[in-house]
């Protein structure tokens, strides 16, 4: 009788690395340990098999979950405060309430439990609720052969495909029910959803959840762009906004060892990338802070006539600040870069310093030029400014480093009111300081 052996759990933080030891890996995990560490310098993660079975895991800003034959990793997120917390920045990034149902569930899994857990168990409140309120039905243009003339008789098709028949007709006509954008994304969520829950509630739930839809709609695509495209929330369609939400998360950042057939292959990997979350979050926090305020918020505007071809005098290059923060009366503009970093810590890079003076120089003027940078911490730490001189001595740029404490900001927000617009009001005084509005040199934010 053969046994088969429980893969090796290990957890680690971003940016860390761990050794282990987890025997010989297969065929399929060296190519989905190649396919982690395929972006290089970017790679999600990267698991280096030595030769005596112990395995080099180095993680990067991705955390999740990564699935291998012998060994099952877990990148957590240190420098947010955890899992939840990761669903609270996307909560707040996105505009809708995730976490609303936090008190009302039955058991949050335990501290064992991955990021991907808790996103299934989200994804099942959601859905279980959307079920209640009905699921949406709506006239969709539908295209068939059938018995009786239903809408208006397709003459082209008929005289192709059908030339001197009458038992069936090819109709063009509008069908009124559940297989539409807003079911479809659901369905497929939950039907990628009933191969990764884990725990025997969590799992019939899914899978009753998924036979629910399955019978309204036909996923088209499991792309979740190819319906978020199609869909316009309104009054209507609302409340289906949060398990949208985890619908996407959950398909764009599960990977499928069969990249031709997503639907029929084996998830392995569920990663998300706390840089790009981190952006999106300042950006919403600090458009949230000045609202209201002579500044304007902008965000990834590609700025093309930066870089240009002296010879023909075109653009040849274009940058795209992160956030760029606008003093609308005098027109000044400082641009700010996100990195996902402990920069309270470490040296700032120097590449990071090289792209920020960039902006700084781009978009500044003479002696007015700023520009920041904003960093996570979990003590309040900062470097506070940094200038870049020429060889005579005289400043070219300003470079603010802003580290702010994620966890506490969370916190902030999700208290009272007064709380809340008490956090906001020091983010604000933080990116005023760093706009050079502010006498005093505020770079930290710690409630």
């Amino acid at each position: 009788m053969t046994t088969t052996m429980s893969p090796v759990r290990v957890t680690l933080s971003e940016y860390t690395t761990a050794t282990v030891e987890c025997g010989l890996p297969s065929p399929t995990d060296r190519k989905v340990a190649d396919t982690l560490a395929a972006s290089g310098d970017d790679a999600k993660l990267r698991v280096r098999w030595l030769i005596d079975g112990r395995a080099e895991i180095s993680a990067s800003s991705w955390v999740g979950v990564v699935r291998f034959s012998n060994l099952d990793i877990r990148v957590v997120p240190k420098l947010v405060g955890g899992e939840l917390n990761v669903l609270r920045m996307i909560e707040f990034a996105s505009g809708v309430d995730i976490l609303r149902r936090l008190p009302n569930l039955r058991e949050l899994p335990p501290s064992g439990e991955d990021f991907l857990q808790l996103v299934c168990l989200f994804l099942a409140e959601e859905a279980r609720w959307v079920v209640r309120q009905g699921l949406l039905r709506d006239y969709r243009a539908t295209e068939d052969a059938i018995g009786v003339l239903r809408g208006r008789l397709n003459v082209r098709a008929q005289y192709l495909q059908r030339f001197g028949r009458f038992d069936l007709l090819e109709c063009h006509y509008d069908e009124y029910d559940g297989d539409i954008p807003e079911n479809q994304l659901l369905s497929a969520a939950l039907s990628v959803a009933t191969h990764l829950a884990r725990g025997p509630e969590l799992s019939f739930e899914i899978g009753r959840l998924a036979a629910i839809l399955s019978e309204a709609c036909i996923p088209p695509a499991i792309d979740p762009e190819w319906f978020l495209n199609r869909i316009a929330y309104g009054r209507r369609n609302q409340h289906y906004k949060t398990a949208h939400t985890l619908s996407a998360l959950l398909l764009r950042h599960a990977g499928f060892t069969d990249v031709f057939d997503s639907r029929l292959g084996v998830v392995r990997t569920f990663l998300v990338n706390m840089n790009e979350l981190f952006e999106q979050f300042i950006e919403r926090l600090v458009t949230e802070a000045l609202s209201g305020s002579p500044f304007h918020v902008s965000g990834q505007d590609p700025l093309r006539a930066v870089i240009r071809n002296d010879a023909t005098g075109q653009s040849y290059a274009q940058v795209r600040p992160d956030l760029v923060v606008t003093e609308i009366q005098a027109g000044a503009r400082v641009p700010f870069d996100t990195k996902y970093k402990r920069y309270d810590l470490n040296k700032v890079a120097t590449a990071d310093i090289y792209q920020t003076f960039l902006y700084a120089y781009a978009l500044g003027v003479d002696a007015k030029r700023r520009a920041a940078i904003i960093h996570p911490t979990t003590d309040g730490g900062t470097l506070g400014t940094l200038s870049v001189h020429s060889t005579d001595g005289h400043p070219g740029a300003h470079i603010s480093v802003i580290g702010i404490d994620v966890a506490a900001v969370l916190v902030a927000l999700g208290a009272n009111v007064g709380e809340r617009a008490a956090a906001l009001e020091e983010v604000a005084k933080t990116v005023r300081s760093a706009c050079g509005h502010s006498e005093e040199h505020l770079v930290g934010l710690t409630l």
